[in-house]
């Protein structure tokens, strides 16, 4: 006996559909790992863009803030009152009236240092004036980075040669040339 394929196809579609050789469930669960692994590659895809996209705006974020600190040291550097703190030996010091646009600078260089400038009611310092929360501010600064004193609380030339400090800046925001 022969059997032509048209057949041979009814009778085996007949055998899958009432017996079940070839499990469904087999099917299903390799069509569930497919799916799986497919959202599992699209999820690391995701996670890597996100990770790029983090160090892209990292990378930003310092290119910005080496720029501002290069900035601020150009203006101290040009300006008056520390110029003659960095080049003649002058000193700044608690309790001196002082006042002017190089206390500005100076508080700006420790917010480029990341000391937080914020008062006791945690609004931002826009002060213009060496006070004793200014002098606190910096001789917290010069604990951390600055050359150690006998006077911790006085701006002296050394003490700005740090601040200023590019290289030290750089080392300490992990910031890359």
């Amino acid at each position: 006996n022969k059997v032509t394929f048209n057949e041979f196809w009814t009778f085996f579609e007949e055998i899958v559909s009432t017996h079940d050789l070839i499990r469904l469930s087999v099917f299903e669960n390799a069509e569930k790992r497919r799916q799986m692994a497919e959202q599992e590659a699209q999820d690391a895809l995701e996670r890597q863009r996100q990770r790029e996209a983090n160090i892209a705006e990292e990378e930003r974020q310092q290119r910005l803030l080496k720029a501002q600190f290069e900035t601020l040291c150009a203006d101290a550097y040009l300006n008056p009152e520390l110029n003659q703190i960095m080049i003649k030996g002058a000193v700044l010091a608690y309790p001196m009236d002082l006042k002017g646009e190089h206390i500005v600078l100076i508080l700006q260089l420790l917010r480029a240092w990341g000391h937080s400038l914020m008062d006791t009611e945690g609004k931002y310092m826009e002060q213009d004036e060496w006070d004793e929360h200014t002098k606190e501010l910096w001789i917290g600064w010069r604990k951390l980075h600055g050359p150690q004193t006998n006077y911790p609380g006085v701006v002296d030339a050394e003490s700005l040669k740090v601040l200023t400090d590019k290289e030290a800046f750089q080392a300490f925001h992990h910031i890359e040339e």
